[in-house]
């Protein structure tokens, strides 16, 4: 489940990124007005974050307990 949500967010994140370098840098993307906005000059933070998410979608759950009582 993890991990496709990760996946999901990764996902919308490289839209928005894609978007923001095909439109330029002083656009705004308006998805909500007033609520859900995302400035096209920030394309590097939004590739970022999607790369984060992308990450983080590959690490697997570790059934491994270290402090097992």
């Amino acid at each position: 489940m993890r991990q496709k949500l990760c996946l999901t967010f990764a996902f919308g994140y490289f839209i928005i990124s894609f978007l923001g370098a095909i439109i330029g840098t002083h656009a705004t993307l308006v998805i909500v007005p007033g609520l859900i906005e995302f400035h096209a000059g920030d394309y590097t933070v939004h590739l970022a974050t999607g790369l984060f998410f992308a990450a983080l979608s590959l690490f697997k759950r570790s059934d491994h307990r270290r402090w097992a009582s």
